[in-house]
């Protein structure tokens, strides 16, 4: 939503028309928010965070 604001566009569906990301893209988002991990808050539990980390890995084709 902050992107679909940023550009002025009515809908996310207008947004998600023209936002298009590939796998090297989500990859390398996600290891920068990794290199961050000290300075990120976190609101789960540790179970959920194992949860979510073996969720991404699968989404972003890493073996666990």
């Amino acid at each position: 939503m902050t992107v679909q604001q940023l550009l002025g566009h009515s809908t996310i569906a207008v947004t998600m028309r023209y936002t298009h990301t590939n796998l090297d893209a989500k990859r390398a988002a996600v290891a920068k928010l990794e290199s961050r991990r000290d300075n990120l808050v976190t609101v789960c539990t540790k179970t959920q965070q194992g949860k979510v980390k073996l969720s991404l890995n699968a989404k972003l084709g890493h073996a666990s």
